[in-house]
């Protein structure tokens, strides 16, 4: 216990040795960039004193690093608060480029705060720089794919960003943007011809689909895009065709018998507008569970937990069928009804599970070799005590005879 204490207040006194702040912070934290051949780009960077720093060095990373030259590798903080450096990227010759796309690179600066004492500290910071470098040849970039929720019928606008990222113009191309329903069966589709977007460049194609007799639900959107003869490309989005309505989009399909089960509902509303108090219940062999009320906002999916007890069933029973009753309220008065059937499968008795999880046999393992340690350090101890005893005895009952030796010889 002497040594704890001794650390401890060992290092409450290292501690008070130390500067009582320091640190640094660099502006502008980031930024991105457009790859020009040849461009030369100054870059104005704030170090900023946040503490008791004093000397400063700069460093660079990242392989465009080396194409940054900076006005100073090291200064000093003056009165003022902060020091600016001047940099200059200068980017390298497309030729000379192995690696493409959003490429990053660092400019840091990293002080070192020198106290009197025995202890010193320091502090880093960073900003980094995004440049976007063209593939060769032809090089298309999908953006989000849009599609607005609307309520039932309305018609939705799907709208599509595609961007020219190569060296070479995109001639020729195709983009087909499709709506395809829960079931995953096409309900429309469109197709843009002789598409062309000119290097660095961005264009937006958007259509009007007639969705105004659709029910409601969940329904897909899917652009592909096809260019230079082999090459495709991808994005999906979702979107709601909305009502007043709850739709159930997964459930736990598995019940024991003769327990208390616990039963997950994920449900999403499709409405436009926030439902209040949905009260939920599951019907099953004419008895009625209750589940929680719920409140739900535009679109929202939310995960609903309920227990059904089930008697023990016949062995020859293993499926159950109920209803998920729900009651929907429409204005303050008036409510929408809807059942939706449920199939559960049944067990008869829980698989054989292992009583101790991997973790609390981990646990009892290492608790219980904590404990041979110090049982083994406690014999130990006792064995050394005992021969410390013996030693004794055994010392004394030889002066013992020394003693009596010499009165007989007296």
């Amino acid at each position: 216990m002497k040594y704890f204490f001794l650390f401890f207040f060992s290092l409450l006194f290292l501690s008070s040795l130390a500067p009582p702040s320091l640190g640094i912070g660099i502006s502008p934290p980031k930024l991105y960039m457009t790859y020009e051949e040849g461009k030369v780009v100054p870059l104005d960077i704030y170090i900023i004193n946040n503490g008791n720093s004093h000397d400063v060095s700069m460093y660079k990373q990242g392989w465009l690093a080396q194409y940054v030259s900076l006005s100073e590798k090291n200064f000093s903080f003056n009165k003022e608060n902060y020091h600016m450096i001047h940099a200059v990227f200068k980017m390298p010759p497309y030729n000379t480029i192995t690696e493409y796309g959003p490429q990053r690179f660092y400019i840091g600066a990293h002080d070192i705060v020198k106290s009197s004492g025995t202890i010193s500290a320091s502090a880093a910071i960073k900003m980094w720089v995004s440049v976007d470098i063209p593939f060769p040849g032809k090089y298309a970039v999908l953006h989000s794919l849009l599609v607005k929720n609307i309520n039932q019928g309305e018609n939705a606008t799907a709208s599509i960003t595609i961007a020219n990222r190569g060296t070479n113009d995109l001639t020729n191309a195709r983009l087909k943007i499709s709506l395809i329903n829960f079931d995953g069966d096409s309900i429309d589709e469109t197709t843009f011809h002789d598409v062309s977007i000119k290097v660095d460049t961005n264009k937006t194609f958007e259509h009007l689909f007639k969705t105004d007799e659709d029910t409601s639900g969940i329904y897909y959107a899917q652009a592909n895009f096809f260019y230079d003869d082999n090459t495709s490309l991808k994005k999906s989005t979702t979107f709601f065709i909305g009502s007043t309505d709850v739709i159930l989009t997964n459930y736990t399909p598995f019940l024991r018998k003769g327990i208390i089960n616990k039963i997950n509902l994920t449900l999403q509303s499709i409405w436009g507008s926030p439902l209040k108090n949905v009260r939920l219940s599951i019907v099953s062999q004419g008895k009625t569970t209750p589940l929680p009320a719920l409140d739900l906002n535009p679109f929202e999916k939310r995960v609903v937990e309920g227990f059904i007890e089930l008697p023990k069933l016949s062995d020859n029973i293993t499926a159950l069928n109920a209803t998920l009753h729900m009651s929907i309220p429409v204005t303050d008065e008036t409510l929408f009804e809807k059942d939706i059937p449920l199939q559960f499968q049944l067990f008869s008795k829980p698989e054989k599970e292992h009583p101790l999880s991997f973790s609390t046999i981990t646990i009892l393992f290492i608790l219980s070799s904590l404990l041979l340690v110090i049982l083994a350090i406690n014999v130990f101890l006792f064995a050394g005590k005992k021969r410390e005893s013996s030693s004794k005895e055994k010392k004394r009952k030889k002066e013992k005879r020394k003693n009596s030796s010499s009165k007989k010889s007296k």
